[in-house]
């Protein structure tokens, strides 16, 4: 063999001996040989989880109704497997592990944080809490590794199916939600919530946030493509002092003018949202199909505040609101108050009836959005019921659109709404920046806005509004829809 062969065959051999490792590494990876991923396929197994491990399913676990305690865990991969039967009642502390004193860090949940979260289906769990802080069936909270790293954490492709949250709301200022209490995460993605049950009194005063996904939710955080159908929310709130969030996805999404939020492709179908505020004395209350109050961080404030957020490609379809309140409230179709933006967005046969009986209230009820401090373009509400009633001497703006707005609302749309009680009118009862936008209704209580009614050129109304073909579409009749919104996939 010449001097030049061997040289030939030394780097053939290297370049053959580089393919080997490759093929080992990339075949080590999948099958796990690296993952920092513990294996977990039975009960005690799961229940022997330490704070701070990375967990992987490999097999479905019943839990035979047996009690839980709340795990602080690192990563949590379902890998398309099923934990189903268990009963939460006992209150975590991180700090201190189970305790009875709650506080601002307690929680009642399967877990009492994790960073990532994915490819896991909950069935039959029954959370039965009292005086935590953070309520959840699945996470009391979703944290980011870093608090100075974007991408860092998140949850995605999870199920929560016929499970429920009962109890009572008795520590001042509670987050409650079925997937997460308070999402202080990146990324919340392809979930499905359904047959689900939140039934909870709230006992002190506070602010208190309440969604069917979450909770609360800090800025910059992306949530889409989830869906909550089928599902039941009930508040009940005595004699006491405080703001009520309430919203299908997110009780409370958080943002300012500097940090924004994008919630979008998100469903909530055939949900009843039961709300009773007793108190005169509590400030608001305010409730949507899918936010109830998008704004800033505290959510004191009165004021018009703009903020750095949009609701994108949503529809709440279905949905039942009863709501007998005392206080000052804001319902919508889609978001009770809203401090950010609003656009391709959907409300479609959805009946609120909201009541409320004491004087000086100020209500503000509409088939798409409550109040609205921001921008709302290119939305539709149809197909709605909306009845508002009050006492003597109150504000009630009830209408098919919005029921107040301090925002320009453009390219917008009313088709075949019922509108009575209070302030009523066919599009919004308390605005006057109204731009480009059309009413086609069987009953037109008043239109202050003098907007164009339309019968035959209904049928051009997808032009007329400028809106996406490619997401917006118009079936036999003349309803409108948004294309493949939500999670289908799990459905």
């Amino acid at each position: 063999m010449t001097q030049r062969s061997k040289k030939i065959f030394r780097i053939r051999l290297i370049i053959a001996f580089i393919i080997l490792i490759v093929v080992v590494v990339a075949f080590g990876i999948y099958a796990g040989w690296f993952s920092k991923y513990h294996d977990i396929s039975t009960q005690e197994e799961l229940y022997a989880m330490e704070k701070g491990k990375s967990y992987r399913l490999t097999a479905d676990i019943d839990l035979e109704g047996n009690y839980w305690t709340p795990k602080k865990v690192k990563a949590f991969d379902g890998n398309g497997h099923t934990i189903r039967n268990c009963t939460i009642n006992e209150m975590y502390d991180p700090y201190v592990g189970t305790t009875t004193s709650s506080s601002y860090s307690t929680s009642t949940a399967f877990f009492s944080e994790v960073e990532y979260l994915e490819n896991v289906t909950f069935e039959n769990i029954i959370v039965m809490a009292t005086d935590a802080s953070k309520i959840a069936i699945v996470v009391a909270e979703g944290r980011r590794s870093s608090p100075f790293q974007r991408k860092s954490g998140g949850f995605k492709n999870i199920a929560i199916k016929g499970c429920s949250i009962t109890g009572n709301a008795g520590y001042s200022g509670v987050n409650i939600g079925l997937l997460c209490a308070r999402g202080y995460t990146d990324i919340i993605d392809e979930c499905l919530i359904d047959n689900c049950t939140i039934r909870c009194n709230v006992t002190n005063g506070g602010n208190f946030k309440i969604g069917g996904l979450c909770g609360t939710c800090s800025y910059e955080i992306e949530i889409t493509n989830n869906t909550i159908q089928n599902c039941n929310i009930e508040i009940i709130s005595p004699d006491v002092y405080g703001i009520l969030n309430v919203g299908g996805i997110v009780g409370h999404y958080s943002t300012t003018l500097q940090h924004g939020f994008s919630l979008s492709n998100c469903l909530a179908k055939n949900n009843t949202f039961k709300i009773e505020a007793n108190s005169n004395s509590d400030r608001a209350t305010r409730i949507g199909g899918i936010i109830g109050y998008s704004g800033e961080a505290d959510g004191y404030n009165g004021g018009n505040i703009k903020t750095n957020g949009i609701v994108s490609q949503c529809a709440s379809i279905g949905n039942t609101f009863e709501v007998a309140v005392a206080n000052n409230y804001s319902l919508g179709g889609i978001v009770g108050r809203n401090d950010g933006q609003i656009e391709n967005c959907l409300s479609d046969n959805n009946n609120f009836v909201a009541t409320s009986n004491y004087s000086s209230v100020t209500a503000n009820l509409g088939g798409l959005c409550g109040v609205s401090y921001n921008t709302i373009k290119n939305s539709i509400s149809q197909n709605c019921e909306i009845r508002g009633t009050s006492g003597s001497g109150n504000e009630v703006n009830t209408a098919g659109f919005i029921g107040s707005s301090e925002a320009s609302i453009a390219y917008c749309a009313v088709n075949n709404n019922v509108v009575s009680g209070g302030n009523s009118d066919i599009f919004t009862s308390k605005s006057n920046m109204v731009f480009n936008c059309y009413v086609r209704g069987r009953q037109i209580p008043s239109n202050i806005n003098n907007i164009p009614i339309l019968e035959d050129e209904w049928n051009s109304i997808l032009t007329k509004l400028a809106l996406d073909t490619t997401i917006w579409g118009q079936v036999l009749g003349g309803d409108l829809q948004l294309k493949g919104v939500g999670n289908q996939n799990k459905i």
